[in-house]
């Protein structure tokens, strides 16, 4: 398990009044379509929580760096 960090208030303005866990992981679904499996997003406060199988390591990354830069 890592740790990334990002900057709050950088990235994608992605968030109106919906559920912001629902919002990324449609947005890692249109990305990597069946390259993540049992993908599972979750947002307390500040922090995003993924869990799921990445076929690559290079899937993994670039599904941390979507998530990671959305503002908020």
């Amino acid at each position: 398990m890592g740790l990334f960090d990002f900057v709050k208030d950088a990235g994608a303005k992605i968030f109106g009044k919906e559920d912001k866990s629902e919002k990324i992981q449609e947005m890692l679904e249109n990305e990597f379509g069946d390259h993540i499996s049992q993908l599972e997003v979750r947002v307390e406060e500040d922090v995003v929580y993924l869990s799921g199988v990445c076929d690559t390591a290079a899937t993994k990354e670039k599904a941390i760096l979507i998530a990671g830069n959305v503002e908020g």
